[in-house]
């Protein structure tokens, strides 16, 4: 049985700067890749500061990756508009459900 890739994550980066005239790179996620169907279950782990806290971020929009491609149901994170896509992006047993605790978690089931 073939199930819908919900999230499609492809070489995702994610590069903070720092300083002003000396600017030092920081890279939160260095191509992350990773697709998760309908019905699986993804958690997140790692050590502080390995950049679980900013992969949730991208993925709901709340920073813009440096690089790389992010699609939900095969459409461009970037195209969704929150405002005009409220009602579709609420939990359901369709969407997946993105959770920040000890360990963070995505999962397509609510």
């Amino acid at each position: 049985m073939s199930r819908e890739v919900l999230y499609e994550v492809d070489r995702l980066t994610k590069v903070f700067s720092t300083g002003f005239f000396r600017t030092t790179r920081i890279y939160a996620l260095n191509n992350v890749s990773f697709n998760v169907r309908e019905g699986e279950i993804l958690s997140i782990v790692g050590e502080s500061g390995s950049g679980k806290s900013t992969l949730l971020k991208v993925l709901l929009k709340a920073l813009k990756p440096t690089s790389g491609r992010v699609l939900y149901r095969g459409v461009p994170l970037e195209r969704w508009d929150n405002r005009s896509t409220g009602r579709r992006s609420r939990p359901s047993s369709r969407t997946p459900t993105l959770r920040s605790t000890p360990s963070t978690e995505l999962t397509g089931r609510s």
